[in-house]
């Protein structure tokens, strides 16, 4: 388990800084970032906002068939994971610079259900 727990993150943490460094170099207008909770609240106009920051059309079509899938999933529920405090405590040192990166305190409980 240890083992697994080390990968998961070192991989996140090594992810992350290489995606921090990209960013810096990608033209604006072709990178749009998305909190999850606003996608998560309401889906379609996070679609919505994507499209317009990328200067993209969606023609009814489209709209459609992403309204469809949407509908699809209304009442999926998330599963809730019981995480153990040791292992808390080295997400937000080790993953803590990501997080506030993107805007979420390491006081706010929305990242981890523990």
């Amino acid at each position: 388990k240890s083992d697994i727990e080390h990968k998961m993150l070192y991989y996140y943490r090594t992810m992350m800084t290489r995606y921090f460094e990209d960013k810096a170099v990608i033209p604006f207008g072709q990178l749009v970032e998305v909190r999850f909770e606003d996608f998560e609240k309401e889906p379609l106009k996070g679609i919505d906002h994507i499209y317009k920051q990328l200067d993209l059309e969606m023609d009814d079509t489209t709209r459609s068939k992403v309204k469809a899938y949407v509908e699809q999933y209304k009442d999926y529920a998330k599963n809730v994971h019981e995480v153990p405090a040791h292992l808390k405590e080295r997400i937000e040192r080790e993953w803590g610079f990501g997080f506030e990166a993107l805007g979420y305190g390491m006081d706010q409980s929305t990242y981890i259900k523990t």
